[in-house]
């Protein structure tokens, strides 16, 4: 993409490498897994594990605020359907205070920032404020697509060429199986952009038709009367862009301020972000929240 000369080699050669060290039948192919129905299943289960242990899992209710008096965190909740106000905390509507002993975060690096209560962000380590700041993301854009028919033979075509205006086309029937999806047809249409990217302000119809010609040099015979409904999903902060000195810039789990931390992609490295990575992520932020 327009970013491909600042990327840092050490990087792109640690998902090189990690490809490579697949052994025996698996060196045949990337291998990948996907759960069955989702990941729902997983969260509810997830769900039920940690209110079996007392704890209390609250959908639809993010964070508004994060301050500290008296030695504990409050947390300023937002009211239901606050996420429809877009991604800054800021601008959520408040309902209600939480306290708590720790505060593990998990959201992208502006958003934390975002969070914190002036006098709670004065409190960080030195320089931990810019490092957040130093770490550009790119944005996600997923285009759905459910079609009257297979788009084409292949489960994933990564796309190189600048001439087309999006960079994947996956259609996991290939994958799968069409009776796994009871004989529909989804095409997900991805795209990576720059954070302010015109693209971005698209609604779902409208993206379809900058789309279009890009669809038909990849299969000519495609219509837009083969598509019976689209979805649009959009991430403004989905893929850290690791330029040389990531390592130097990334910053660590523990903000300085005991109890606070913060989890995240700009944390996953040298390697790419992925399930794995954010598993492994998890128990090491709870590692530090226990004290072990």
């Amino acid at each position: 993409g327009d970013r491909a000369e600042d990327i840092s080699m050490a990087w792109l050669w640690s998902k090189l490498t990690l490809r490579r060290q697949i052994k025996g039948a698996e060196a045949r192919g990337e291998v990948l897994g996907y759960p069955r129905g989702t990941f729902e299943p997983l969260f509810g289960r997830l769900s039920e594990e940690v209110e079996a242990r007392g704890g209390r899992v609250l959908i639809d209710r993010p964070a508004a605020r994060i301050a500290r008096r008296e030695g504990r965190f409050v947390v300023t909740a937002a009211a239901p359907e606050s996420f429809r106000r877009g991604h800054d905390p800021r601008a959520f509507e408040p309902e209600g205070e939480e306290s708590y002993h720790a505060v593990l975060a998990t959201v992208p690096n502006r958003v934390f920032e975002a969070l914190l209560e002036p006098s709670l962000a004065r409190d960080l380590a030195d320089g931990y404020l810019a490092r957040l700041r130093s770490i550009e993301y790119h944005a996600a854009l997923c285009l759905v697509l459910e079609l009257d028919r297979g788009f084409s033979p292949f489960y994933w075509t990564n796309v190189a060429d600048r001439g087309l205006p999006f960079v994947g086309l996956i259609e996991q029937e290939r994958l799968v199986g069409a009776e796994a999806l009871s004989g529909r047809h989804f095409l997900y249409v991805a795209n990576y952009t720059a954070q302010d990217d015109r693209l971005l302000s698209l609604g779902a119809d409208a993206l379809l038709s900058e789309y279009e010609p890009g669809l038909r040099r990849v299969n000519p015979a495609f219509e837009r009367s083969w598509v019976r409904e689209r979805w649009l999903f959009s991430e403004p902060d989905a893929q850290p862009i690791v330029t040389p000195g990531y390592r130097e810039r990334r910053p660590p789990l523990q903000t300085g301020v005991d109890g606070l931390l913060l989890a995240n992609t700009t944390q996953v490295y040298p390697e790419d972000r992925g399930t794995n990575y954010a598993v492994r992520l998890g128990r090491e932020a709870a590692s530090l929240l226990k004290g072990d």
